[in-house]
Parts: structure tokens; sequence; C-alpha cells
């Protein structure tokens, strides 16, 4: 009974922050198929009716941390405290592969996840590859459509081994960022001063 008298009651906004943590976790491990609103619910210690009060259902909750977790993922393009582009090329592909992914199972799902990637690729575009200096391409094309191209290979490189990631998840994250970066970067480390 003490331990119950010191226990504080959570707040809704703390409650929906302990929710969205236990689902990100539990989608990342679980991926959308696996991961059911009980399983959520044990992870975040609640009760399932609970979280529907907080997220009408397990697809607005999935599609709620995509927006939240890729909003992120782009924003960490965009942090200048990164001394040099092989920096902050590291830092994003670190962060793409903390971000859950597995394959839309749902239109609206599907429809999140193209939203996601046109985001990254412009935000890879624009603020990675652009600041590749006398960046050197073999075909006659403009600079703008050149980063948008080397962008656009670079997240389909990422995004095909998160693909392979799903029939391999005992390789941690961090294994394939290196992997990733160390393609990534002697690639694109090559076409510039």
């Amino acid at each position: 009974k003490e331990r119950e008298a010191t226990r504080r009651r959570l707040s809704g906004a703390e409650r929906r922050a302990v929710i969205i943590e236990a689902a990100s976790r539990t989608f990342a491990e679980r991926g959308y198929s696996g991961a059911s609103m009980e399983r959520i619910a044990a992870a975040a210690g609640v009760s399932a009716p609970l979280i529907y009060e907080h997220f009408p259902s397990k697809k607005q909750l999935y599609i709620q941390l995509l927006d939240m977790h890729g909003k992120a993922l782009v924003a960490a393009t965009t942090v200048e405290a990164y001394e040099s582009v092989e920096e902050l090329l590291r830092g994003n592909v670190r962060a793409f592969f903390e971000l859950f992914l597995d394959p839309a199972p749902d239109p609206e799902i599907a429809e999140a996840h193209r939203n996601l990637q046109a985001a990254a690729t412009n935000q890879l575009a624009r603020v990675i590859v652009a600041r590749v200096r006398n960046l050197k391409v073999s075909a006659d094309i403009r600079r703008t459509e050149a980063d948008e191209l080397i962008a656009e290979a670079g997240k389909s490189a990422l995004n095909g081994l998160a693909v392979w990631w799903w029939d391999h998840p005992d390789v941690s994250a961090g294994t394939l960022a290196a992997v990733a970066m160390d393609l990534l970067w002697s690639g694109l480390g090559n076409l510039g001063d």
C-alpha cells in the first residue's frame, strides 16, 4: 500500500507519451502486422481500452508514429551541428535505421509512406547532396536534377537494406547504418571536392 501511495498518477499527456514510446518499440520489433494493441498496452503498462482513448485505431496510431518519426528523420538532415557532409550523411543514415519500416499493409499507410519518401528525397537533395562542392556526374544535367537523382539513389539503397532487414531482424540497426554509410559515402564523397 505504501508503494501505491507514492505512485503518481500520470497526466493525459504523460500517458500518451508512454503509449507512443511503447508503440514505437513494438512496431519496430514486430512490424505493423505483428503489433497488436494488446502488446502495445502491455509494453506501456496500460490497458488496451486506455490506448483507444488516445488513438481510435492501430492504423491511426501507426500513421501518427510514422509521421512523427518521419519528421524527426527529415529534421535530422537540417541540423547544422555537423562539421562535414560526411558526418551529416552518417547521422541521417543512423536515424533512418532507427525509424521502424515495414511493408505497408493498407492504402492509408502506403500513402503515409509515399509522403515520407518524397519528403526524404527532397530533404536529402537539398540539404546533403547540395552541400557537396563541385559535384561531378557523368551525365550532362542541371545541378538540381543531379542532386535529386543522387538523393533518390541513396534513399533507395537505404530502403533496399530496410526491406532486406525484414528477413534478417537479427542484424543490428548500427550494422546496417555502418555498411550503408560505407557504400553511400564512398560514392558521394568521390563525386565532389
